[in-house]
C-alpha cells in the first residue's frame, strides 16, 4: 500500500472520530443543559404555587442566589444584618424591600402562621427587582453563559 494513501486515511480516520466525539459532547451538554432548565422551570414554578409558605421560602432563596451571583456577600443566617450591602446594588428602595423581604421569610421559616399573598408579592417584589439589576449588569456573552450553561435564570 502506498504510505501517501495510508497517511491520508489515518487522517481522516483521526478527523472523523474527532468529529464524533465533539457531537457526543455536544449532545451531552444539551441534555445536562435541558435537565437544568427544567429543574430552574420546576423550582420557579413554586413561586406560584398553592403552598405560600414554600413559595415565599423558594423565591427568598433564589433571591438571596441571586444577590449573592451579583457580588453582594450575604450570610443567609442573618439576612437582615445584611441590608446596607443590597443598598450599594440596589439603592434605598432595593434596602427597603429587602428588609421586607427578609422579615417575611423569618416569618414563613421559623412561624407557625400561614402566609398570606401579600407576604408572597413583597418576597417576589424583591426577587424580581434583584433579578432585573442582575440582568441588567452582566454583558451580553455573561447573560448567555449565566442563562444557558449555568441555569440561574
Amino acid at each position: 500500500e502506498n504510505p501517501k494513501n495510508r497517511k491520508a486515511s489515518v487522517f481522516v480516520f483521526n478527523g472523523l472520530f474527532l468529529l464524533l466525539i465533539l457531537l457526543i459532547l455536544a449532545l451531552a451538554a444539551g441534555i445536562i443543559t435541558k435537565i437544568r432548565r427544567k429543574r430552574l422551570a420546576v423550582f420557579t414554578a413554586t413561586f406560584t404555587g398553592s403552598d405560600t409558605d414554600m413559595a415565599v421560602e423558594n423565591a427568598a432563596a433564589y433571591a438571596v442566589k441571586i444577590i449573592t451571583e451579583a457580588g453582594v456577600a450575604v450570610d443567609k443566617a442573618r439576612l437582615k444584618e445584611c441590608a446596607d450591602k443590597v443598598e450599594t446594588l440596589l439603592g434605598e428602595a432595593g434596602r427597603t424591600a429587602y428588609l421586607e423581604m427578609a422579615a417575611v421569610n423569618e416569618k414563613a421559616r421559623f412561624s407557625p402562621h400561614s402566609m398570606t399573598a401579600e407576604d408572597r408579592q413583597k418576597v417576589l417584589t424583591f426577587k424580581d427587582m434583584a433579578l432585573s439589576k442582575y440582568i441588567s449588569d452582566r454583558s451580553r456573552p455573561k447573560k448567555i453563559y449565566d442563562k444557558w450553561i449555568r441555569c440561574i435564570y
